[in-house]
């Protein structure tokens, strides 16, 4: 059934697919099926091949895996080009639906809607509309520093922009401390970007960008995420 991710097996020409995930692109033709692989590694591009029915299982493995699955072929459909870029956004809402709020998944999902707005400029509305998304999103990966106490009430910034310290633009969280008129910029009392090589929030200096250290208490409550409440008694351990 087109749509569907199965486990190949079985496979003599190419053995080496064996165990791989892959989604089914369409109907069977000569008894086959056309099979999109699921990368492994992040540089892998995506591989299509014709494949029995026969060589393919549904998978039973717990929805983070599968989640995973659905992410590299997402990054392998956006690698493929701007003609892939809504396979990569369907694979996308595939993977967050098994595993919702995944940061690396929602930080990789906003980049993509980002690109997909650039591209379809010429039509306002869907534009607009994969912007909102980005931005539902940017919501999303940064509530655990824009919900802490000390930010409140305060203005906060969120999008992606190019920060001191870091070669490429970053997602980011900022809390505003002024905005300057001439030329248009805004400084930022604190800091936060998404680290994808620690898949984690960083809080930095927002001078030089450089990582600045977080207590543990506020560590372990960004790990919890947004609606949790850390209790610690006497000893200093949490209950």
């Amino acid at each position: 059934v087109r749509g569907v991710m199965v486990i190949l097996h079985g496979l003599v020409s190419k053995p080496e697919l064996n165990g791989r995930h892959g989604l089914v692109l369409g109907p069977l033709a000569s008894g086959r099926a056309p099979v999109a692989i699921a990368p492994v590694q992040d540089t892998e591009h995506l591989i299509q091949i014709s494949v029995k029915p026969a060589n393919c299982a549904l998978p039973t493995e717990p929805p983070d895996r599968l989640a995973t699955a659905w992410n590299n072929l997402a990054l392998a459909y956006k690698r493929a080009g701007a003609s892939a870029y809504d396979q990569a956004a369907a694979a996308y809402e595939t993977a967050l639906k098994l595993q919702p709020g995944k940061p690396n998944f929602m930080a990789n999902y906003i980049k993509l809607c980002l690109v997909m707005a650039g591209e379809r400029r010429g039509d306002p509305e869907v534009a607009q509309a994969l912007q909102e998304k980005a931005g539902k999103y940017l919501s999303k990966l940064f509530r655990p520093v824009t919900t802490l106490p000390e930010n409140r009430g305060l203005d906060c910034n969120l999008g992606i922009d190019f920060v001191p310290g870091y070669s490429q633009r970053m997602l980011t969280a900022g809390v505003v401390s002024s905005v300057d008129a001439q030329p248009a910029r805004t400084t930022y009392a604190r800091q936060w970007v998404y680290d994808p090589q620690r898949e984690a929030l960083q809080e930095i200096n927002p001078g030089d960008g450089k990582p600045l250290t977080m207590s543990a208490e506020a560590r372990e409550a960004i790990s919890r995420g947004h609606g949790t409440h850390v209790q610690r008694n006497e000893r200093g351990e949490t209950v």
